[in-house]
Parts: C-alpha cells; sequence; structure tokens
C-alpha cells in the first residue's frame, strides 16, 4: 500500500531529522545560519555544498531534512485522503501535516527571535511528531488492516472480569474467618463469593435467627 510505504519512510526520515537536531544542539549550532527561511540569502535548496562547513553544515542540513519530512507528510496525508476508509486516520494525516507545520515555523522563530524557550518548545514537539508516523505507519500496514475490529468495550470488561477474579480469594477468606453471633445462625454455610450476593447475615435472618454483618461483607 502506497500510503503505507510512505508513513515508513517518513517516520525514518523524521528519526534521522532528530538526531539532526541533536547535533545541532550538541555542536551549538543552532544559529551559524544567522536567517531564515533563507541560508545566507540563497534558497534553501540552492546553498552552494561548498560552503557548508562547520555549524553551516549541522545547521543547513537539518533544515533540509525538515522540508524533506515535510514534503513526505504532505504526501502521506494525501495518499490517506484518497485511498483510506477510516476517517480518524486521515484526520490523523491531516493532524501530521500540521503538526509539521508548526514545527517548521518554530525553528524559524527560533532562528529570528533567538529565544531559547521556542527551542525548548520546538525540540519537545519532536518525539510527539515521530510517536505520530510511528502510528500512522502501523494503522496503514497490512497485519492492521487484516485484524478484526474489537469488541465494544471489551478491553474495559476483560480488566473488569480480571479484577473480580483477583478479589476473590480475599473476600473468600473474610467470609469462612468470620463468626455468627448466635450458634442457630451459624447452620448454614457461607454462601460463596461466586454462588450468590445475597449475604449471610440476611440469609439467616429470612430463616427468624438473629446475626452481626461478617467481616469483609457489605449490606446490599
Amino acid at each position: 500500500m502506497l500510503a503505507h510505504r510512505i508513513a515508513c519512510l517518513t517516520a525514518a526520515a523524521t528519526l534521522a531529522l532528530i538526531v539532526a537536531g541533536g547535533l545541532v544542539t550538541d555542536t551549538g549550532s543552532a544559529l551559524a545560519v544567522p536567517d531564515w527561511p533563507t541560508t545566507f540569502g540563497y534558497n534553501l535548496f540552492l546553498y552552494p555544498w561548498s560552503k557548508m562547513v562547520g555549524g553551516v553544515l549541522y545547521e543547513h542540513s537539518h533544515r533540509l531534512l525538515g522540508a524533506v519530512v515535510g514534503l513526505l507528510t504532505v504526501g502521506l496525508a494525501l495518499a490517506l485522503w484518497r485511498g483510506e476508509r477510516w476517517w480518524w486516520v486521515r484526520a490523523l494525516g491531516v493532524g501530521a501535516v500540521l503538526l509539521v507545520a508548526v514545527q517548521g515555523v518554530l525553528g524559524g522563530l527560533r532562528v529570528l527571535l533567538r529565544a531559547e524557550t521556542i527551542a525548548i518548545v520546538h525540540g519537545c514537539l519532536a518525539p510527539a511528531f515521530f510517536a505520530l508516523t510511528v502510528v500512522l505507519a502501523r494503522v496503514t500496514g497490512a497485519s492492521w488492516a487484516a485484524s478484526p475490529p474489537p469488541a465494544p468495550g471489551g478491553q474495559l470488561r476483560a480488566l473488569a472480569v480480571a479484577g473480580r477474579r483477583a478479589s476473590r480469594p480475599s473476600r473468600g477468606r473474610r467470609g469462612r474467618s468470620s463468626a455468627c453471633s448466635s450458634s442457630s445462625s451459624c447452620s448454614a454455610p457461607a454462601p460463596s463469593w461466586r454462588a450468590s450476593p445475597v449475604s449471610p447475615c440476611r440469609a439467616a435472618g429470612r430463616r427468624g435467627s438473629r446475626c452481626r454483618w461478617p467481616t469483609g461483607w457489605w449490606p446490599r
């Protein structure tokens, strides 16, 4: 599927972009190129390779990778919009375009305004965008399309059943360790947690005997 291939390529390019951004920060090359969106007055894609030395190499390479990721993201959104049947996947593609555009603007404002706060926000959004591209690569794959959709509330129901099973032993021990105040009320065995929701005292009360609430039971 075309969208899946573009999504995988976008995720790989985004990872390379994050590594390049880390090199820019580590080498202190964030302001090696003082203008934006041009590079020393040149078009971004027409800057001479012979002049890419020192910090300019790191910063301009980071800009080039960012432009490539932006173009791939736009292509991914178009492929999803034309060939994806699930509306929420198409919405994720549109969200990816908006997020990469915000990232590009933040990177340019960081250069123009010399603001460290913008640099921090720019760096924090990068992993979020990478996570989004990984999600898009996953949901556009053939294995995701072939898997059956989960039942509504299936995971919550499974957690509820597991919680009830985990609580049964402790409640059973509490019910067996309790004692009634009179001997006549203890003639009937305490019902198990699984058998009936009626408490033993209420069951004993039906026979006309007195009983106190055992430890671990709550009135129903």
